[in-house]
């Protein structure tokens, strides 16, 4: 077992400690998939090992039941190789900050225990777009994805992770950020290639109003500071850069472009009055080369906005999309029209 590169730990090995020091003290071990579902082992590595010192990839399945040894994994590693880390969720708690708070503490343990290397971070639920609505939203209480306010008080250690190339925080809840957020977040992140933090179902969610949400501005931050940028799915507020308040005026001309950008979907509110020119010709400037756009609006809500007015705010924003896909086809973009749509 000297030689051993990758190894996937079932839930019964959890509670073998010697299986554990041993595999710590491999120095060829890069890759591990750890199955804690439902587990109650004791995972803590004896700081006397080498503590898995090659270690680049690592899987942690079981993410979201009632005991969660991985965290008490990561917290007694070096994970100073690690380049990898994907989490499986399995359960939703009732409470939508459960999720944030869990990986607000697996952040914090990454950061502080030196996952300085760390390129990728994905968390998400096992199973296909049918199998994830009937988690998310068929056995819940209310018929809509649920949000999380104040997203920045959970990721906030994600601007210490500064190699990170890709992140994918898709468990069930819209992250609720804000534009200053985006901004240090963008700043931080030079090599980011992939920005995620809506559940990977396009779902009509529930929005916060009272709190934040980033606008467009956020999202020329990401453009101005992240050159490799490619994946964004955000939930942001339809508010984009003008040079002047009057909506009835000329569009003005974006300051940024992203030629790299090819994927943007949107958890996103209903377009103004009076500002669907201007926001096909900022899209269209801004995200020139996009190979698929989709948009997400808020579920009803109350008499302020009811389901006949989603109906009409769905029918806005396929217009804006209608108008941007027709001009990238006309400019010679092989685009395929599944790949673009509003819900």
């Amino acid at each position: 077992m000297r030689s051993l590169r990758r190894v996937w730990m079932q839930v019964e090995l959890l509670f073998e400690p010697p299986i554990i020091i041993h595999l710590a003290s491999l120095p060829t071990l890069e890759e591990m998939c750890m199955d804690s579902h439902w587990s109650d082992a004791d995972t803590r590595v004896s700081q006397s090992t080498s503590l898995f010192s090659s270690l680049r990839k690592l899987h942690l399945t079981g993410i979201g039941t009632t005991s969660d040894p991985p965290t008490y994994f990561l917290s007694s590693i070096n994970p100073a190789s690690l380049k990898s880390l994907m989490l499986l969720w399995l359960e939703s708690a009732e409470d939508e900050r459960v999720g944030g708070m869990y990986l607000r503490s697996l952040l914090s343990i990454l950061f502080t225990n030196g996952a300085l290397q760390l390129q990728n971070i994905r968390a998400a639920y096992r199973g296909d777009e049918r199998s994830l609505t009937n988690l998310l939203i068929g056995g819940g209480i209310k018929p809509y994805l649920r949000s999380l306010p104040d997203g920045a008080t959970y990721l906030r250690s994600l601007c210490d992770l500064t190699s990170l190339h890709r992140i994918e925080l898709e468990i069930d809840v819209v992250f609720q950020l804000s534009d200053d957020f985006l901004v240090q977040l963008a700043s931080s992140l030079p090599h980011l290639q992939c920005l995620s933090l809506v559940p990977r179902i396009l779902y009509p969610f529930h929005l916060a109003e009272e709190a934040e949400l980033p606008t467009f501005q956020g999202l020329l931050a990401l453009v101005k500071h992240c050159p490799y940028l490619s994946v964004v799915r955000l939930a942001v507020r339809t508010t984009f850069p003008m040079e002047t308040g009057d909506t009835n005026a000329e569009p003005p001309q974006p300051l940024l472009s992203s030629p790299s950008m090819r994927v943007l979907e949107l958890f996103t509110t209903p377009v103004s009055d009076g500002v669907d020119p201007n926001m096909v010709a900022f899209i269209m400037f801004t995200f020139s080369n996009l190979e698929r756009f989709r948009v997400v609006l808020p579920a009803p809500r109350d008499e302020s906005y009811t389901a006949e007015k989603r109906d009409h705010a769905c029918a806005r924003w396929s217009s804006v999309m209608e108008d941007i896909f027709a001009a990238q086809v006309a400019g010679g973009k092989d685009v395929d029209r599944a790949k673009w749509y509003v819900r």
